[in-house]
């Protein structure tokens, strides 16, 4: 007997790629690359795809390396470095474009579309989140997920996060508030890009989502930015999700930032994987069900670099939502990751991607 299906976000998830091991030979098959970005950052993880390529002969038409406008002195510790890899990488050609300026989705979108139309093909490009704070994720991604591309994100882990447990353990208030302990140092700004400014015109309750890191200075710049009040009453206006990182040995971070940011047992919270995005977006969407009606939403999503790649397909899917990033003054670099960790890698067809989001909800006649 014939019956109506609506299509689920829970059937979508089933067909989206998993974030996988880096592999070459997995890597290799996807395609060679037209386009290749990454970031210049003061981790030692900036490089780790870069240097991985140049070395193994990986070539791309074109490269691009985004730049920040804080921690410059630190930064040009590994510009060298880096721009040897690149040049290795793309002999033809290597730009950079500023990330914290209203301009960068448009000017990254100008760049893409001048040197992807060279090819009769599906254009492959590689992007390289290692180093990439989360606005630079969402704008990067936001831009990509308009074009028809196949789409490849590599991040690679660090192979120790700061603060150690033991370092953490020694001074936790220090690690929660001192400007020279800390990961980030003051708040520069709370920025909401142009494309992510949302719709927020109508007359409902806000409802914050935040995905909170060490400091809880930038959670509150940002519920201060939405409504002071909503600093001084942590009630369900407010919903917490903390990531659950891959390894053990990294687990206690989940209830150390519970702790910092003082979230009582009673707050609506989750708890999701820093490396799952789908766990992400399954989380966000179900949030987005519960409050939906009464709600206009506000996303801070200070988390783990691919929770903001789960955060960018939510985007993709409401994009009346708006994004804040609390911006750090300068990021503490004596106090961040050392080394490489886990490669990993998820590859796309952002037209099939589309496609896949946008059924949900749609109505069929099944037999």
């Amino acid at each position: 007997m014939a019956f109506v299906h609506t299509k689920t976000l829970e059937e979508v998830l089933t067909t989206l790629p998993i974030i996988e091991p880096f592999d070459f030979e997995v890597f290799s098959s996807i395609g060679e690359v037209d386009y290749f970005i990454s970031t210049l950052g003061f981790e030692r993880r900036s490089l780790a795809f870069p240097e991985l390529f140049a070395v193994n002969h990986i070539q791309a038409a074109h490269s691009l390396y985004l730049k920040y406008g804080t921690n410059d002195e630190d930064n040009q510790t590994n510009l060298t470095k880096l721009l040897f890899a690149l040049w290795k990488i793309s002999p033809s050609g290597v730009d950079s474009l500023f990330v914290d300026v209203p301009e960068f989705h448009s000017a990254l979108l100008i760049h893409l579309r001048a040197h992807l139309g060279r090819t009769n093909r599906v254009p492959h490009v590689v992007v390289d989140i290692s180093a990439a704070a989360s606005r630079a994720i969402l704008r990067t991604l936001n831009a990509l997920l308009s074009l028809d591309i196949r789409l490849t994100i590599l991040y690679a882990e660090a192979a120790i996060y700061r603060p150690t447990l033991e370092e953490f353990r020694k001074n936790k208030a220090g690690w929660a508030t001192d400007e020279e302990l800390g990961l980030e140092r003051g708040i520069s700004e709370v920025s909401i890009p142009p494309e992510f400014s949302g719709d927020h015109f109508d007359n409902l309750r806000d409802c914050v989502i935040l995905f909170p890191a060490f400091k809880r200075e930038r959670s509150v710049h940002v519920l201060d930015h939405v409504d002071p009040s909503l600093v001084r009453s942590m009630d369900d206006r407010v919903v917490w999700i903390f990531g659950i990182p891959p390894e053990d040995s990294n687990k206690w971070r989940t209830d150390a930032i519970k702790s910092i940011h003082n979230v009582p047992v009673s707050c609506h919270q989750y708890a999701v994987s820093t490396l799952d995005y789908k766990k992400t977006l399954d989380v966000l969407e179900k949030v987005f069900r519960e409050k939906r009606l009464l709600s206009k939403f506000s996303i801070s999503p200070l988390g783990s670099k691919c929770q903001s790649l789960g955060v960018a397909l939510f985007h993709y899917l409401h994009p009346d939502i708006r994004i804040l990033f609390a911006v750090p003054k300068e990021y503490g670099s004596n106090h961040y990751s050392d080394g490489e960790g886990a490669k990993w890698l998820v590859s796309f067809d952002t037209a099939v991607l589309r496609a896949s989001l946008d059924s949900i909800g749609c109505i069929s006649i099944v037999d």
